[in-house]
């Protein structure tokens, strides 16, 4: 059993990483290396944001917080990819993204139960994830993999600081960090793969 402290600490600990796994990301942006695919992060935006309401509102307390840190930086990095590339919907897949997206979050608004708002938004997040998948099969070094690693560690953190554990409070990051590790492995296997050819 986890004591309160310890999930404050764990909770810190969480948020650090967030915000350090976020830092190189960044520093590729700037740099050119990396280009976030915005209607990805907009929607990560969206979906983070009404997790952590919806997180905190089941209880989830201080486990919740590195969500809401998560949420605010993905609508940073999501404005930086619309200012750099104007166009939200570049590819006929991510506008079905878009439109299951925007379904998924309508569940949500009219959903009165924490955990049918968490199944909403794991699923909005899901979608988000659809052309970051795209774009890292075709364009494997597009996204860093390392971060999605770091990201997935995070997660993990954030589950083991919980206050209250449930399907409610566990769902989003539990099902968010097992993407993040398919996006990685994705990156390195394509990247293994186009170097062998």
């Amino acid at each position: 059993m986890i004591s309160p402290p310890e999930r404050l600490w764990l909770s810190a600990a969480a948020s650090l990483l967030s915000l350090g796994a976020f830092a190189p990301y960044w520093w590729g942006i700037l740099r050119g290396t990396i280009r976030p695919q915005a209607l990805s992060w907009l929607l990560w935006s969206l979906a983070t944001w009404i997790a952590f309401s919806a997180m905190l509102s089941a209880g989830g307390g201080a486990g919740a917080w590195p969500v809401a840190i998560s949420a605010l930086t993905a609508l940073c990095i999501a404005g930086v990819a619309w200012h750099r590339q104007p166009a939200l919907t570049s590819h006929p897949a991510d506008r079905l993204y878009l439109v299951l997206a925007l379904a998924a979050a309508g569940g949500w608004a009219i959903g009165t139960d924490p955990l049918w708002a968490i199944g909403w938004i794991t699923l909005l997040e899901v979608l988000g994830f659809g052309p970051i998948l795209r774009n890292v099969y075709h364009h494997p070094r597009s996204e860093p993999a390392l971060f999605y690693l770091l990201l997935a560690l995070r997660n993990g953190l954030i589950l083991l600081s919980l206050e209250r554990q449930s399907l409610s409070t566990a769902l989003f990051p539990g099902a968010v960090g097992a993407l993040c590790l398919a996006t990685a492995a994705l990156a390195l296997s394509r990247r293994w793969c186009l170097r062998a050819h």
